[in-house]
């Protein structure tokens, strides 16, 4: 099934009970009543946050890989602030809800079979295409960071023993520099 996408977040009257999604609308040439995906909102603005804190902190993994010629110590602490940039978790459960509508006004329809005790709420919501636009630069990111980190912890936590320092040295800025090489798994 091909779906539309609405332009930008909407608030709808969302039922607490059977879980209805609605938002009333009417075009004056007519809605086109097409095939919508929605998400709340709430993970929307998570897997934004995520996104974010992902983004500084690959930004703090390469700025430390480009500045491999800075003296050990310095390194080393630059690989552990780079290591300590919050990254909000991400829930993988996130339900999509499929639902009848028109891109145009704004209109949604998303019912459920009524349970007779309806309470409707506003609740924000964005369309699906969003969160999976985010979903793929998170996943992009997630891969790199983690790439990026093994060599970080290694440079955050490797210390040389005695007589090694110059070996080992030359190692971490070697693992850092490495065109394809991200550390050991």
């Amino acid at each position: 099934m091909t779906t539309a996408e609405l332009p930008g977040r909407i608030t709808v009257q969302a039922c607490i009970a059977c879980g209805t999604r609605f938002r009333g609308g009417e075009c004056d040439d007519g809605c086109a009543d097409v095939a919508l995906e929605l998400v709340d909102a709430g993970p929307v603005d998570e897997l934004a946050a995520h996104v974010d804190g992902l983004r500084r902190r690959v930004e703090a993994l390469r700025a430390l890989r480009a500045g491999s010629d800075a003296p050990l110590p310095e390194l080393r602490e630059r690989a552990r602030a780079a290591l300590l940039i919050a990254v909000p978790p991400r829930d993988p459960d996130v339900r999509i809800v499929e639902a009848w509508g028109c891109p145009k006004c704004g209109r949604v329809d998303a019912l459920q079979p009524c349970l007779g005790v309806c309470v409707r709420l506003p609740l924000e919501m964005d369309d699906a295409g969003e969160y999976r636009r985010l979903a793929a630069v998170a996943d992009e990111l997630a891969g790199e960071e983690r790439s990026l980190a093994r060599a970080a912890r290694l440079v955050a936590n490797v210390r040389p023993r005695s007589g090694y320092e110059q070996t080992t040295d030359a190692a971490l800025r070697a693992l850092l520099t490495a065109p394809g090489r991200d550390g050991p798994g």
